[in-house]
């Protein structure tokens, strides 16, 4: 390939001649190639000088818009093009004289771009020319141009004429399905005409099955066709050619020279009416009709097909037991003073309740069959049966009024309820006896969804050995190999940025941008330039590149236009496979050259971002067009996908093409790693590699010990938690390096599976790692699945492309629990809205409702109730004053539910059959949230209390709520008595969500204003008297008081730590029998509001007089053990701390306003007292913060006093 020197003009002149004389003539295609570096960089240095004739040669042409699709330096192609291109335009390619290609007898419009370009690349010396030499080549230029242009003309039927010519015939497959399972029968039909409408094939294949002698009982007449990729039956009398599927497989043949095969079902049409159901029915559910997905693209039609082959294995295995009711079980042992015997009260009827004793060690079953044994002829008479019915198997223990059974062979003590309910030695433990025919989901039945039989076209993610794949593009240009090795490209990485469209007024006003918070437009931007960076997950691989300035009077039609090639450091032989291109367009107030981000002259106009390998391991070439998300920098950890937005401003950038698809080889396969001749490490070296490793996830690593790491890596295998750290020191553009640590991870001692969580941060992008960390969670237990499952979803934002090992992960342990497919249906559903996410988490929610059977008619349910009630909160915000309650009433008196009984979103546990109508009311606050009390559906239970809110985002009460439920883990497994008892909340969309009310309690605020007025915030007694007059007797009360200490205590750690603000009196609770806790989590990590500037919340947390005075002052018992508690758990925490910031880090991707970036965690480091030299001393240090908060608790009174006053 020539190199990048001046070009002579006169022997660039003579090859456009030659060109345009003979454009078919392979020497004359090959010299231009060959002259293209040359006038590219002539491009680069004199751009401006051409600006005005190429517009003037585009006039002559004919053009309307600016030239598009340019071709690339090195492209060996014509146009920049290959074949099988979008579009199907057909390109020339130089042959060797081995295989010589026909050629048309004129130039086909990728030609015609060629030539464009090569016009527009050699203009920029027009800048040097005189006028004679400009009037030259502007006549040159222009003569050639009209020749191809009418050339071109003809170009749409010359396509239709190849397609008929080059792909007369295809194979197609035909599968027939008759029942609702897999497919029937299938058979291929050879040599089909494209010409023949689908009818016509539909009966080819036919005579084709029955000549089998295979299915001659069938009647085919009520059946239709469909093609691979489509949710609708193709019409019959359509031509196969005009079949999108059909298209595209020839296109896909073209480029491998093979013959096209497509693929077909056919379906009867009773199966055809039940699939449409069932999509309609998913599609209401995630809320986006499928039909959208059908066809997007290539990476949607691969995942759709590979998640249904994954539902069948799992169908035929396992038979996926979502269909089934799922015991919720400890993952923890029984603490030892768990009590070996259980008082049960039995309850068989309304009339009938034995009380009986049981082991705890004992299954269900077997405690059953001790009951029987005992009751069985007593039990006879009362329910009027035959004594030999009451047999153990043919029964089961429920929960009183709750959903929940306890199932399965585990002992007794093992059960989430009997854990709580038996703690206390002697407690009666009320439990219900219910016959398990009674119950339709204990009842084993075949798996029932029907699975769409039209799937998306199968795009098989390819492997490729270097080996079988390497060769050099420029010494084997005839090769026969259909891809190259990206180790092979001997090039930087590039990008040309063509230009932009729809740039709206508002993206380019000043306000919009750094000083968007001023509140009127000062100026629109005078000039703009496009900033280009590649990353490996948040790590800057190279320095970015910056375009040139263009100044708004060069925007034409409000559409900038740059065909500038940018090129980045980074060699593509040296690029790793996660990989992301991030380009921010910005806008300058004044023209500058001052292009830094920094500069307070520029401010972000859009960005997008894009994997440079695709899903199919392929480098990304040709012209991609992206929707820019608005008014930000670029993000590198952020969404790939497009800005939805109508009305978002479209970025061109054109890439690369080359012979062949580039694709990321497979590292060779070598002997495993022999680590038993590794060096120890030296003493010194040691002591510095375990104090990195003992460092929190927030903590920096300096490069000296990064080198550290890696040069003690054989040593390191041995310790999983070393990995993360490790990790941190791999230089991911070093081939050998990623290589090594692809090793080192085949034998790398497992990491716990709660410690695996960390590698799914943003800081690991390397497939490997991640495929690792889902290694180490697959022996997670259900139930710590379901307390991380919040973050587990988040990170998929992550993944690079759709399908991925965690994505695989989730959807199979969701289909095996349903407890667990709960909560990741809501989770999913709460954010599909979510513009970044709405494909990726759409299409993870068809693949499990195609799969969950039975669960899916229960989601219907519930979100049939969200929508009932979504109507009912908005419809009183259309009226005021009485007529709300009247509104409110009249659409609760019209809900349904369902069959009469709905398991309540907020928790699958809970199932309604009615709202109790005289207790529901709307409360008096600015969104106008619905208190809403449901009746049980077991008779057994109590009502259910909830509020509805529409209009707030509870996802930042969900975040800090698990935490919450996480801590009380922590502190339960140390064996501390404190506990928070969060109580229930679910988000199920941005602005809905559910709450759970705990019943039998009282704002702090509502107590002191009943006790004395606003002014009782200043007094002692009010808490304590409450809780006098709700106890019974003097032991109740002392009961009262100390699960008021332990529950402060534990409230006093829990907001400290993470930095829970806004902490009022109305954001305090009190129930009857003592315990304390918070509500209302709008505002943590220290976010605190302030009045006037001054901070309103002044002491670490709150801890006031009145609180000290019920536990009996300071020198009372009570307190010392509320010190003593809180200071054992506030210590138990920062032994997990790691866990907690890791949760806190893979939430980053929400959109959390007060958790957006990794410096928001800040707070964290300090709250749980990391750099203290020891525990000892961490301990200390919150035994200070304990009496600094006593010392504040006037401020605290004083905020409560304010509170009170504006809200009493």
């Amino acid at each position: 390939m020539a190199s990048a020197v001046p070009l002579p003009l006169e022997e660039f002149l003579n090859a456009c001649r030659a060109f345009a004389a003979n454009p078919e003539e392979t020497s004359n295609i090959t010299r231009l190639s060959q002259m293209t570096p040359a006038l590219e960089d002539a491009h680069v240095k004199a751009k401006s000088a051409s600006k005005t004739l190429l517009r003037n040669l585009h006039t002559a042409m004919g053009g309307s818009s600016p030239i598009a699709s340019p071709g690339t330096p090195s492209s060996p192609y014509i146009g920049g093009s290959r074949p099988g291109s979008e579009g199907g335009l057909r390109t020339v390619r130089a042959a060797s004289a081995s295989a010589p290609m026909k050629r048309n007898k004129t130039p086909s419009l990728p030609q015609l771009g060629a030539a464009k370009k090569r016009m527009h690349a050699q203009t920029a010396l027009a800048g040097s020319l005189s006028s004679a030499q400009k009037e030259l080549l502007e006549e040159e230029a222009m003569s050639a141009a009209s020749q191809w242009l009418a050339a071109g003309a003809s170009h749409e039927s010359r396509r239709e004429s190849r397609l008929r010519r080059g792909h007369a015939k295809i194979d197609i497959q035909v599968l027939f399905v008759f029942g609702e399972g897999d497919v029937t029968h299938e058979v291929e039909v050879r040599d089909v005409a494209t010409t023949l409408t689908v009818g016509e094939a539909k009966e080819r294949a036919i005579s084709v099955l029955r000549a089998t002698g295979q299915g001659l009982d069938n009647d085919f007449s009520e059946s239709r066709m469909f093609s691979v990729g489509s949710s609708a039956a193709n019409e019959e009398p359509m031509t196969l050619r005009s079949l999108a599927a059909v298209r595209n497989a020839i296109v896909r043949a073209r480029k491998l020279d093979t013959k096209a095969v497509v693929r077909f079902f056919v379906l009867r049409k009773e199966l055809i009416r039940k699939e449409k159901f069932a999509t309609m029915q998913i599609g209401s559910l995630i809320g986006i009709p499928l039909q959208f997905f059908d066809g997007a693209n290539d990476e949607v039609s691969s995942f759709r097909g590979n998640m249904k082959r994954l539902r069948s294995q799992l169908a035929g295995a396992s038979r996926m037991v979502s269909e089934a009711v799922v015991p919720n079980l400890k993952s923890s042992p029984a603490p030892p003073d768990f009590p070996a015997e259980l008082i049960f009260r039995l309850r068989f009827s309304d009339d009938v309740v034995k009380t009986g004793k049981v082991l705890s060690s004992l299954t269900p079953t077997q405690a059953l069959a001790t009951v029987f044994d005992k009751f069985a002829a007593n039990l006879a008479v009362l329910l009027q049966a035959p004594a030999e019915s009451f047999v153990a198997e043919a029964y089961t223990l429920k929960v009183p009024g709750e959903w929940d059974f306890l199932l399965g062979d585990a002992p007794l003590c093992d059960y989430e309820y009997i854990r709580s309910a038996g703690a206390a030695k002697g407690a009666f433990i009320p439990i219900n006896v219910v016959e398990r025919s009674t119950v339709p989901e204990l009842v084993a039945t075949p798996l029932t969804h029907i699975e769409p039989h039209f799937p998306a076209a199968e795009h098989q993610v390819a492997h490729f050995e270097h080996s079988n794949i390497a060769f050099s593009e420029t010494a084997h240009p005839d090769s026969a190999a259909p891809f190259i090795s990206l180790w092979d490209v001997d090039d930087v990485v590039k990008v040309q940025v063509v230009g932009l469209d729809a740039i709206k007024p508002s993206l380019v006003s000043w306000h919009w941008g750094k000083e968007h918070r001023k509140p009127k437009v000062e100026g629109v931007a005078a000039a703009m330039f496009v900033e280009v960076g590649l990353f490996h997950g948040q790590e800057q691989l190279c320095p970015p590149t910056y375009s040139q300035v263009i100044e708004a009077h060069e925007w034409s039609n409000n559409c900038p236009r740059f065909y500038e090639t940018l090129a980045l450091t980074t060699k593509l032989a040296l690029l790793p496979k996660a990989a992301r291109l991030c380009v921010t367009v910005w806008g300058q107030k004044k023209v500058s050259h001052d292009l830094s981000p920094e500069s307070d002259n520029n401010y972000a106009l859009g960005w997008t971002s894009l994997q440079l390998v695709d899903f199919r391991n392929q480098l990304v070439a040709g012209k991609h067009s992206f929707k820019l998300w608005e008014f930000d920098p670029a993000n590198p950890i952020g969404p790939t996908s497009d800005n939805p937005a109508s009305d978002a401003p479209t970025l061109h950038l054109a890439f690369p093409r080359r012979m062949h698809p580039v694709v990321f080889p497979e590292f060779p396969v070598l002997a495993p790693l022999d680590l038993s001749a590794a060096e120890s490490v030296p003493p010194e070296e040691a002591v510095v590699i375990n104090a990195v490793i003992a460092r929190d996830p927030l903590a920096e690593i300096t490069p000296g010990e990064k080198d550290l790491l890696w040069k003690a890596r054989y040593t390191l295998v041995h310790t999983p938690e070393a990995l993360p750290k490790f990790l941190l020191s791999v230089k991911w553009d070093d081939p050998s390096q990623v290589q090594e640590v692809h090793r080192l991870l085949d034998v790398w001692a497992p990491l716990d599976p709660v410690d695996s969580l960390e590698l799914l941060d943003a800081n690991y992008f390397d497939a490997k790692v991640r495929s690792f960390a889902i290694e180490c969670l697959n022996s997670i237990s259900d139930e710590m699945l379901e307390d991380f499952l919040l973050q587990l979803v988040q990170v998929l934002k992550y993944e690079p492309h759709h399908e991925s090992e965690l994505a695989r992960f989730l959807l199979v342990r969701a289909l095996q629990n349903r407890r667990i497919g709960h909560s990741f249906f809501w989770i999913l559903k709460s954010e599909v809205e979510e513009p970044d996410v709405t494909v990726r988490f759409s299409l993870l929610l068809e693949a499990y409702l195609r799969g969950c059977g039975r669960h899916r008619d229960e989601l219907i349910k519930q979100n049939d109730l969200l929508v009932q009630l979504v109507r009912a909160a908005e419809a009183i915000k259309e009226v005021k004053g009485p007529m709300r309650m009247d509104v409110l009433q009249d659409h609760l008196r019209r809900m349904t539910f369902g069959d009469g009984r709905v398991q309540i979103l907020l928790n699958p546990k809970w199932s309604v059959s009615g709202l109790k109508l005289d207790k529901c009311k709307y409360m008096d606050s600015k969104k106008l949230p619905l208190w809403l009390v449901f009746e049980n559906e077991d008779e057994s239970g109590d009502d259910l209390y909830v509020i509805f809110k529409a209009g707030d985002d509870l996802r930042q009460d969900k975040l800090t709520l698990q935490l919450f439920s996480i801590m009380d883990k922590v502190w339960e497994n140390d064996g501390l008595p404190v506990r928070l008892e969060p109580y229930s909340c679910m988000a199920t969309g941005p602005s809905l969500g559910m709450i759970q009310v705990v019943r039998w309690s009282n704002t702090i605020a509502n107590i002191q204003q009943d006790y004395g007025g606003s002014a009782a915030a200043f007094k002692d007694e009010p808490l304590a008297e409450w809780l006098k007059g709700k106890c019974k007797d003097e032991a109740a009360y002392a009961e009262a008081v100390k699960t008021f200490t332990i529950s402060c205590a534990a409230y006093c750690v829990a907001t400290y730590v993470l930095g829970i603000g806004d902490r009022h009196n109305d954001n305090i609770m009190l129930s009857e029998k003592g315990r304390l806790f918070h509500i209302d989590f709008g505002h943590f990590l220290g976010n605190i509001k302030r009045k006037l500037g001054i901070k309103r919340e002044r002491a670490p947390f709150v801890f006031t007089p009145d609180m000290v005075y019920v536990m009996g002052g300071k020198e009372s018992p009570h307190f010392a053990e509320f010190v003593e508690v809180a200071c054992d758990a506030f210590v138990s925490l920062r032994r997990k701390a790691n866990l907690i910031i890791n949760l806190m880090m893979l939430m980053v991707s929400t959109g959390i306003p007060e958790l957006r970036s990794i410096s928001d965690l800040a707070h964290l480091r300090t709250s749980l007292a990391l750099d203290a030299e020891s525990e000892a001393a961490a301990r200390e240090e919150f035994r200070g913060l304990i009496f600094q908060s006593l010392q504040k608790g006037w401020a605290t009174m004083m905020n409560f006093f304010f509170h009170n006053l504006k809200h009493k």
